[in-house]
């Protein structure tokens, strides 16, 4: 029977990550992306600083999206560079700063994917935010030989969205669900290579009314994929035009489990 840490290796090695596909999606949902993630409550920058000091250490942000944990990490204090192969999310990532009162010129973002980020030095603290770099085993040694200190990840285990599900029975199409259990697979992974990890799950319920600009383009990726095109879109807002409420807003029933990560020698 193999070991536990050869199962993990095998549930994380299925296949290897397709860049240049993920840049086309991120750099078409750039924009939507942005609003979406700026707008949410932070939970993961919570834990991360129960755990760690990071003033005046470096903290590379793996996977830094639009920006909004380099500012946190930037209100905290920290020296901060971010990882982003998406062209369209880092020119978010810059707005984002500079509107943040941060000159986004002395803010290093490598525009390159993790699997190709030549390593020139070691960081205090790892920070990892829903990125799908944790999905791949090719990416493990790398991270860990990243920090000195610590290693951050926060990910999706699972996530309900009503009207998502209404769009996609009415499609007839099955989408496949939005998390996994790649953060598991990566915990015990750490816990075999005697890291010191501390684990903890966040469930959350809510009710959220939004405008179809902030999920649209998700929707369209996530039921057709990341060569969905304007008729696609259509064929959701036919399906979707009389729901909204009269201040044109759509109510979304979501629930969601996320695990939060901390690993330190």
């Amino acid at each position: 029977m193999n070991s536990l840490r050869d199962l993990c290796i095998e549930k994380l090695s299925t296949q290897r990550q397709d860049i240049d596909t993920s840049n086309i999606m991120w750099n078409k949902r750039a924009e939507e992306f942005s609003k979406n993630v700026l707008s949410e409550k932070d939970d993961y920058i919570d834990y991360f600083l129960s755990h760690a000091d990071i003033k005046n250490k470096t903290v590379i942000d793996i996977g830094c999206g639009s920006g909004k944990y380099l500012k946190l990490l930037l209100d905290q204090g920290a020296i901060v560079e971010g990882l982003e192969p998406s062209i369209n999310m880092i020119k978010k990532s810059k707005e984002y700063l500079n509107s943040s009162g941060y000159d986004s010129d002395k803010i290093i973002i490598h525009n390159v994917a993790l699997q190709d980020f030549e390593i020139k030095k070691q960081y205090d603290y790892v920070f990892i935010s829903n990125s799908p770099v944790i999905s791949y085993f090719e990416n493990y040694d790398k991270i860990l030989s990243l920090a000195k200190e610590g290693i951050f990840i926060g990910s999706w285990l699972e996530s309900r969205d009503s009207l998502l599900d209404y769009v996609s029975k009415k499609l007839n199409i099955k989408i496949k669900g939005h998390g996994g259990n790649s953060s598991i697979y990566f915990f015990n992974l750490l816990l075999e290579d005697t890291r010191k990890v501390c684990f903890e799950t966040l469930d959350s319920e809510q009710i959220i009314k939004i405008k179809e600009n902030l999920f649209i383009e998700r929707y369209a990726n996530w039921i057709y994929g990341v060569n969905y095109t304007d008729n696609d879109i259509s064929k959701i807002l036919d399906i979707i035009s009389k729901l909204k409420d009269e201040n044109g807003l759509y109510q979304i029933n979501k629930s969601s489990k996320r695990s939060m990560i901390f690993a330190y020698k």
